[in-house]
């Protein structure tokens, strides 16, 4: 009973969030569409729906997108150029998986064909939300589609900092267990098993590891706000928070308190993977150096992030060089989160066969259960390459443009730099990617269409 009343507090809170920042007409599709993208890197999905989020979601967006397709009179395109383009490209890898599956029988895609069908469902949904409010300027799309995703990953930073500040000065007890309401899929992961995660007030979630001190000079453990794992929370947050200048660009004392917060939070994570895409980011931002406000304030948030980051890991009193030199030669231990993430990079850029083992294969084969003869495949790995390129260059383009909102070009780049921990080759079916993508197809290049 207190696992329901917890669920159905949770899920009001969100709908009246999602509501509260963005327009009033069909919110509550919005907050099925929020629900939908944010299950692969929060707990918040899991919390409410449990182990069936996707079964859940995936039946009302679909009667969406059937009753507007055949009833809706607006015949108002709202998508850019690149949007024929993008879909191509997507399909490509579709199609060659479809042929792998009927050429050499490769039974593991069918056990994610759900998320592949929800990938899609999350994209067309927030395609058709836009056209039937009429989100056809770039404004729009920021104030109504995207600030929600903007204000989530502020508020989350927000609780992170203050309790990683309570459990510093041991107001707090970090190591406090996971209540039965959390999402059972903290539960479920094999290597963070036996007491590895932890819920200190049961308001965000931290993760065992005692060779890590954090800013405040705490050891033992690692933040990773409302996600499974330090690195899933900075590449779910940080698409949004790269936006600030965007949404706070009247307040600059709201700007220092943000990158502050963020820069904590960051350290406070300490995912080494979401470090060096930052350092991706600040060089493009560097790169793109000019006079207006907007600009000068994305340099010096992003350089004072890189100078707290460096000045973590250069302190020998708060972190041992040794450590630093452990980190770094993690990627030689076999089983390690490093030594995973060179495998599944080598598996991307390694094809041998026409077909191989495809972009959907069982990580742990690439990984942990690895006997050599895993093959990506040319195909799947040139109709991957295909679409990306196709996106980076939007999102390069978006970023060097004098559009007001070309930030959003630097979060595209961000999420595929750090999703290269995964290898990319399950960005495909990332529903973080998928709300990304919609957003990117329907923003407007030239200034003066925003």
């Amino acid at each position: 009973m207190l696992t329901l009343f917890i669920t159905l507090i949770i899920f009001i809170l969100f709908t009246y969030f999602v509501k509260k920042y963005t327009t009033k007409q069909n919110f509550f599709l919005l907050t099925f569409i929020y629900f939908g993208f944010i299950c692969d890197n929060t707990i918040i999905s899991g919390i409410v729906f449990q182990y069936y989020t996707v079964n859940v979601l995936v039946f009302p967006l679909l009667i969406f997108i059937f009753f507007y397709a055949v009833y809706s009179q607006n015949s108002k395109g709202i998508t850019n150029q690149y949007f024929g383009l993008i879909i191509f490209s997507y399909s490509c890898i579709l199609l060659i998986e479809a042929l792998r599956i009927i050429i050499l029988n490769n039974e593991y895609i069918w056990s994610i064909w759900k998320q592949l069908i929800f990938f899609i469902v999350i994209f067309f949904s927030v395609l058709i939300y836009a056209k039937s409010n009429h989100i056809d300027h770039n404004e729009k799309i920021f104030n109504y589609l995207v600030r929600p995703y903007f204000y989530l990953s502020l508020l989350i930073i927000s609780v992170s900092f203050i309790i990683g500040f309570l459990m510093a000065i041991k107001i707090v007890d970090p190591f406090n267990s996971l209540p039965d309401w959390m999402d059972p899929l903290t539960k479920d992961v094999s290597y963070l098993e036996g007491g590895s995660r932890f819920s200190p007030l049961n308001l965000m979630i931290i993760v065992r590891e005692g060779s890590f001190t954090n800013i405040f000079g705490s050891s033992g453990y690692r933040i990773c706000g409302w996600s499974k794992e330090p690195h899933i929370a900075n590449i779910f947050m940080t698409p949004a928070l790269i936006l600030f200048p965007i949404y706070f660009h009247k307040n600059k004392y709201k700007i220092y308190i943000l990158v502050i917060l963020w820069g904590c939070f960051v350290l406070l994570a300490g995912s080494a993977t979401n470090i060096f895409a930052l350092d991706i980011v600040g060089i493009l931002v560097l790169i793109k150096k000019g006079e207006s406000i907007i600009k000068k304030i994305s340099i010096a948030g992003y350089i004072l992030l890189l100078i707290i980051a460096f000045f973590l890991i250069s302190s020998t009193s708060m972190v041992e060089f040794s450590q630093i030199i452990q980190r770094a030669e993690e990627i030689k231990i076999s089983g390690s989160s490093g030594w995973g993430a060179i495998q599944r990079l080598i598996y991307f850029v390694n094809p041998n066969d026409l077909f191989g083992s495809g972009l959907f294969v069982d990580q742990r084969l690439i990984t942990w259960y690895s006997s050599g003869n895993e093959d990506i495949g040319w195909l799947s790995m040139i109709s991957l390459l295909f679409h990306l390129s196709i996106v980076l260059f939007f999102a390069l383009k978006l970023y060097f443009s004098k559009n007001p909102y070309c930030l959003y070009g630097l979060s595209i780049i961000y999420f595929i730099i750090h999703y290269m921990k995964h290898g990319l080759i399950l960005l495909p079916t990332d529903l973080n990617y998928s709300f990304l993508l919609a957003v990117a197809c329907i923003i407007h290049l030239r200034e003066y269409e925003s």
